[in-house]
């Protein structure tokens, strides 16, 4: 059948069959292909060899830069040269772009020949040639190794590798060589092939030496180091077998000194001394700072407590710690303050205050000498004029002000103050008074005394060591509640809880003490922490007057 197109030309109608419509796109084909230009691979720039010219090292071929259509496809034929570059052959299988270079190379150069290929042909180009390739340079000592640490039986010797010259890397190995006194007739070690080495028992009396081998790809060499020091026998740590004693006087001023006491262990033992402050009972120590000498000088801190001494006895085995004796309780001549004085009472306009002397350590008899004082807005405080007997009746002056009472103890060798903790501030109104039925303590006077009728603990059975409070009330004989008696409680065995300070009871007659368990207090079934009880009127005898004690207890579990 006939197929025809129509279409218009120049306002003509013409009509195109389908050959001529298939002569018409084979000659748009053939224009297409005939504007394509064909370009093989042209070398523009060489190319390039790096890395170093040595026997085990590596060279890396740079392809250069090349012109012509892509892609192109690169290979490589390394080549060894003269020491000029010339008089090249192809090095068999070294077609990577990588090559390492091995002892046949040394002495020559190495050049690289790339082959570019693309759609349309290859081309060729060889770089310049590398520097000549240089051997391996075994290695050889500098500085000879050397043996360090104590030869004795247990003990860890090491061995340096001592310094080398020639081609790196050098790796090193080892071998220790037990020999005799001389360092002479060595015999190798069975598995000593480490850079240390722990003396073993039964070579006590030999020296040790040791083989210490350097290779790299150039070769290998090895040096003997020099013996070591004659191998000691175990050593013996220090033992105490008599305690150290004190010698001196017990007074703050004084100097005590620590004998060091008798021990055992291997010699030579060398000897370091400390002191510890311990409370009363010996319990409770604790370093003090700074005391490092065999002696030490007692200070106020001191008084009233007792100290010991530390000697720690050190050898090659080892280092032991062993105690003195407990000192008497330091004693001063001049006054030194125990206890603070105390404030009872309320701190409020027109109420009474009353002071305590504190406690002091010192030469008997002592005078003491108040005086209150009143807080300011710098943080301390400033004297009362005229308020210097032990009770003090606020004034107006002091409302919103803290208030002290500083109190000088004096004897024959001298005197020393002391300052209360600070009341509350003061109130403008009274202290109200005591609730119905509760009396004040100083109205409690003989035959009529004080109890503590009434205790009460939280929590009620004690099963960690967080803080836990005990409350207490004071009665009189009678029945009666009472307001500002002083109360103290102290935990039995001491150093079970930590001391706690003396605190009035309130307008219910009641008080309420914390009490901060130590490590020291045990946790178990069937314990329990005794504790002593005392009230006592402000100002009242501690053993006798109106002052009762009483012991109570708390179930541990």
């Amino acid at each position: 059948m006939r197929t025809s197109i129509r279409a218009r030309w120049w306002g003509r109608r013409v009509w195109l069959t389908t050959a001529a419509l298939a002569l018409l796109a084979g000659a748009s084909l053939a224009a297409s292909a005939s504007a394509r230009i064909a370009v093989a691979p042209a070398n523009a720039t060489l190319p390039v060899v790096t890395g170093t010219a040595q026997q085990g090292h590596s060279l890396t071929a740079q392809s250069g830069s090349w012109t012509g259509s892509t892609p192109i496809v690169f290979a490589y034929q390394w080549r060894r040269c003269d020491a000029a570059g010339a008089a090249c052959s192809d090095i068999a299988g070294a077609t990577s772009q990588t090559y390492v270079l091995a002892s046949a190379d040394v002495g020559s150069t190495l050049r690289i020949s790339v082959t570019a290929t693309n759609a349309d042909g290859t081309g060729k180009a060889l770089s310049d040639a590398s520097a000549v390739v240089s051997c391996q340079s075994a290695p050889v000592v500098t500085t000879a190794p050397a043996i360090s640490g104590t030869a004795r039986e247990g003990d860890m010797l090491t061995t340096s590798n001592g310094t080398w010259s020639g081609s790196t890397p050098i790796t090193y190995s080892y071998q220790w060589q037990l020999c005799d006194v001389n360092g002479n007739a060595c015999q190798a070690i069975a598995g000593a092939t480490a850079q240390s080495y722990q003396v073993a028992a039964g070579e006590a009396g030999k020296t040790l030496r040791v083989s210490v081998k350097a290779s790299n790809a150039g070769g290998s060499s090895t040096v003997l180091t020099g013996s070591s020091a004659v191998v000691a026998a175990q050593g013996t740590a220090p033992a105490s077998t008599s305690v150290p004693t004190l010698s001196g006087t017990t007074t703050a001023g004084s100097a005590l000194t620590v004998a060091q006491g008798a021990w055992s262990g291997t010699t030579p033992l060398t000897f370091a001394y400390g002191w510890q402050r311990c409370d009363v009972n010996g319990n409770n120590c604790a370093t003090i700072a700074g005391a490092g000498s065999q002696s030490y000088t007692l200070v106020n801190a001191d008084v009233a407590n007792r100290v010991r001494g530390v000697v720690t006895a050190s050898n090659d085995a080892g280092s032991t710690t062993a105690y003195s004796q407990l000192s008497g309780v330091i004693g001063s001549l001049a006054p030194v303050n125990t206890a603070l004085p105390a404030i009872s009472g309320g701190a409020a306009l027109g109420q009474t205050l009353t002071a305590t002397n504190g406690s002091w350590a010192g030469t008997t008899p002592f005078q003491f000498y108040p005086q209150w004082a009143r807080g300011n807005a710098k943080g301390g405080y400033d004297p009362i004029v005229g308020a210097t007997q032990s009770s003090y009746k606020v004034t107006s002056a002091d409302i919103g002000h803290k208030l002290y009472v500083q109190v000088k103890a004096q004897n024959s060798h001298g005197a020393a103050w002391a300052t209360s903790n600070p009341t509350a501030a003061v109130t403008g109104t009274a202290t109200p008074r005591p609730a119905p039925g509760v009396v004040l303590v100083g109205s409690v006077s003989l035959p009529n005394r004080l109890v503590v009728s009434a205790v009460s603990f939280t929590p009620s059975v004690v099963r960690t060591r967080a803080p836990f409070q005990a409350r207490f009330r004071v009665s009189d004989t009678q029945g009666h509640p009472v307001q500002g008696a002083l109360v103290y409680a102290l935990g039995l065995p001491y150093g079970w809880v930590k001391a706690t300070q003396e605190q009035p009871t309130g307008a219910d007659g009641w008080v309420t003490i914390t009490f901060v368990p130590t490590a020291a207090l045990p946790l178990r079934p069937h314990q329990a922490l005794v504790v002593f009880v005392r009230a006592r009127k402000p100002g009242g005898d501690l053993l006798a007057g109106v002052s009762t004690r009483r012991l109570v207890q708390v179930r541990l579990d």
